[in-house]
C-alpha cells in the first residue's frame, strides 16, 4: 500500500555534501573574517566579535562613532560591545580610504 502524499517524508537536504555555505550564518560572517579584525591584546569573546563585525558590514561600514550612536539609540549599553566597536579595524574601510572616519585603531 502506498503512503499518502501528506505523510511522505521530505528529502534530507542538509545531508547534501555540496549544500551551499550561505545556509550557515556562521560561515557567512565569522569573527575570524579577515575584513574586520580586533587587536590581539584585547580579549573579546567570539560572539562579541561576530556581532560587531556583522553590524559594521550590514550597516554599510559606518564610522565607529556612528555605530556607537546607533547602538545607544537602540538601548545597547553593553560595555564589551562598545569597546569592541572602538577597537575594530576594517581592512575594507582602510583600503577605500574611509579609515579616517571609520575603524581607526
Amino acid at each position: 500500500m502506498a503512503t499518502p502524499p501528506e505523510q511522505e517524508q521530505p528529502e534530507n537536504l542538509s545531508a547534501d555534501p555540496i549544500a551551499p555555505r550561505e545556509d550557515n550564518p556562521h560561515h557567512l560572517m565569522n569573527h575570524a573574517d579577515k575584513e574586520v579584525s580586533f587587536p590581539p591584546n584585547k580579549h573579546y569573546d567570539n560572539d562579541t566579535k561576530t556581532a560587531v563585525s556583522r553590524l559594521h558590514r550590514n550597516l554599510g561600514h559606518p564610522p565607529a562613532a556612528e555605530l556607537k550612536k546607533l547602538l545607544a539609540m537602540n538601548g545597547i549599553r553593553n560595555q564589551k560591545i562598545i569597546m569592541a566597536v572602538e577597537d575594530m579595524v576594517c581592512s575594507s574601510c582602510q583600503r577605500t580610504g574611509e579609515a579616517t572616519t571609520c575603524c581607526t585603531p
